[in-house]
């Protein structure tokens, strides 16, 4: 009897033992789930990217990011002309975005546990959309209807500073505040009409103002920043990255 009881009472050590170690390697929470909540506030509803992150010790870390992006709709159409007049319709916009990042938190700066702190590293992402539109010209010389599409391929690498913040356990608010980086832009412009040059001028002009207004280091690019012809063209500028994303932690 008495070695029955010893080896029930090893045996009860052992599975306490085995379930507090359980318990320990259990609340270890290394993953987060994200929402991009920046990009909708910039491109508009079109703009949904998911991403997450993989903490790999107490200060490093992965993140990876996908979704779809597009450019809003062209709103204000103007022309220089009283006996002029064009009437735009929006077709098709659609595109999506990639990007990756790894992360070293900042030991000496932080005093949370991580993910929670400042953070540097590299990132690279890649940004494909495109835009049709079907504008309908009223003018003396011409009177009819011109499409345009605008197909625009964006690879920025560069690296970012940025601070995760956590609330609670499980929430989590990670915004990229700084990260500026190298922009590699290849522009393809298609244009369907019989218009002259100087009147295809506007179409020009106006797609790249719009461009300009989603995209501001597209206008420091070579060549004015401006489209000015139809085909594809390649430019090498800065980019920049900001990034809100809320998350959770499991």
């Amino acid at each position: 009897m008495k070695h029955l009881l010893l080896a029930f009472f090893a045996l009860g050590i052992t599975i306490s033992v085995n379930a507090q170690t359980f318990v320990q390697r259990d609340t270890t929470l290394k993953n987060t789930i994200k929402v991009n909540v920046s990009s909708p506030l910039i491109f508009g509803k079109k703009a949904l990217i998911v991403g997450y992150e993989r903490q790999l010790n107490k200060n490093k870390s992965f993140s990876f990011n996908i979704g779809s992006i597009a450019f809003p709709n062209i709103k204000a159409i103007e022309t220089n002309s009283a006996d002029s007049a064009v009437l735009l319709q929006n077709k098709n916009d659609y595109g999506f975005h990639v990007s990756g990042d790894f992360r070293f938190y900042l030991l000496k700066e932080n005093k949370f546990s991580k993910p929670h702190g400042l953070y540097i590293g590299p990132y690279i992402s890649f940004n494909h959309m495109n835009k049709s539109n079907t504008w309908s010209y009223r003018t003396s010389a011409f009177s009819g209807d011109v499409t345009t599409e605008l197909d625009l391929n964006l690879l920025t690498i560069g690296g970012q500073m940025g601070y995760q913040f956590l609330f609670g356990k499980h929430w989590t608010v990670d915004m990229v505040m700084f990260g500026p980086g190298l922009g590699f832009y290849n522009f393809n412009v298609k244009l369907n009409t019989t218009l002259e040059k100087e009147q295809q001028s506007f179409l020009f002009r106006t797609l790249s103002d719009f461009v300009g207004q989603y995209i501001p280091a597209y206008a420091r690019l070579s060549n004015d920043g401006e489209i000015s012809t139809t085909g594809s063209s390649r430019s090498v500028g800065w980019g920049y990255r900001y990034v809100i994303h809320l998350g959770y932690r499991f």
